[in-house]
C-alpha cells in the first residue's frame, strides 16, 4: 500500500511537470515522447507533431490501465 501512494504521488508531480511543458511548446514543433509507453501525453502535445518511442515493452499493469502501447 505504502508503494502504491509513493509511486502514485511520483506519477501525479511527473503529470503536472508535463502538462506545464507542453503548455509552453510552440505549436507545430516536434516532439519526441521517449519511453512512452500507451502515450498517455498524446494529448498534451495535440499541437504539435507527437512522435513516440520505447525500447523495451512493460506488462500491462505497468501501463497505467491502458491497453497496449501507442502508435
Amino acid at each position: 500500500m505504502w508503494m502504491r501512494r509513493v509511486f502514485g504521488f511520483n506519477q501525479a508531480e511527473r503529470d503536472i511537470w508535463v502538462r506545464k511543458q507542453a503548455g509552453g511548446i510552440k505549436a507545430g514543433s516536434r516532439v519526441l515522447d521517449l519511453a512512452a509507453g500507451a502515450c498517455d501525453y498524446r494529448l498534451l502535445f495535440a499541437h504539435c507533431q507527437y512522435e513516440a518511442q520505447d525500447f523495451a515493452q512493460l506488462p500491462p499493469d505497468q501501463l497505467r490501465g491502458r491497453r497496449g502501447y501507442g502508435k
